[in-house]
């Protein structure tokens, strides 16, 4: 019996990790494109000698703004919780048939679980939601506080990128380019993980990146971990005390 349970674990906890190295490379794609998207928008703001000048064209951006992150990463989000969460609930439903010697009712998922469910589904897309208002409201700060003193376009630019993606902002560097689209396509991968974090020190001392800044990718991909994990273990836990399980 305790060989069949933490079989079952364990390959909840391998599909939770699968899991997040798939959703994280859609979430990559669609920061990528909100942080194209954001700086397009915003190469259209007025300027006089390169500098920003114009207070009304930097308030009146911000709906815009909204409107690309809505589209895109809530999105991305609505994904994660409706299709992340219903796929983590079938493979929790699947390993308690597989352990058996329980109630027949309580291997599969009872209405109880389904209320649960969709409670923790309510929670979590509205935690990824705030990330939304609150870098909607970052990012017209950063248009609003540039125009205001008059920066440079190349200022407004580079502030707006690191806020999206943090070290991880477009460059016109090849090099730091090559050397972030390594580390994106094997952040999940342990065989490589000295590789990764070399990566990461190059990009923070040669190119002055740095890595604990707030940006949108930081807090997305931290709230992508933590709600795949903790729905599958509060649903885990909800219904092992009416199978038995200890």
């Amino acid at each position: 019996m305790s060989d069949i349970v933490k079989d079952a674990t364990l390959y909840r906890i391998k599909q939770i990790e699968l899991a997040e190295a798939e959703y994280y490379k859609t979430l990559i794609k669609s920061l990528d494109k909100i942080e194209r998207e954001v700086i397009s928008l915003a190469s259209r703001l007025p300027l006089t000698d390169g500098k920003l000048v114009e207070l009304q064209s930097a308030i009146a951006i911000r709906p815009q703004i909204k409107a690309i992150l809505d589209r895109e990463y809530l999105a991305w989000s609505d994904t994660v919780v409706r299709q992340g969460i219903n796929k983590q609930a079938k493979r929790i439903e699947k390993a308690f048939k597989r352990i058996g010697n329980i109630p027949l009712a309580f291997q599969e998922i009872t209405k109880g679980d389904l209320a649960l469910i969709q409670n923790l589904k309510q929670q979590y897309f509205t935690q990824f939601k705030d990330v939304a208002n609150t870098f909607t409201r970052r990012l017209a700060e950063k248009v609003y506080q540039n125009t205001l003193v008059g920066a440079e376009f190349s200022v407004l630019e580079k502030e707006l990128r690191q806020t999206i993606n943090g070290i991880y902002a477009s460059a016109d560097d090849v090099e730091a380019q090559k050397l972030i689209a390594y580390i994106n396509r094997n952040k999940f991968n342990k065989s490589k993980k000295a590789q990764v974090d070399k990566s990461v020190q190059t990009l923070q001392s040669k190119f002055a990146r740095d890595r604990a800044g707030e940006n949108m990718k930081r807090y997305a991909g931290q709230i992508l971990n933590d709600s795949l994990r903790d729905f599958d273990a509060t649903l885990n836990f909800n219904k092992s005390p009416d199978a038995g399980l200890t």
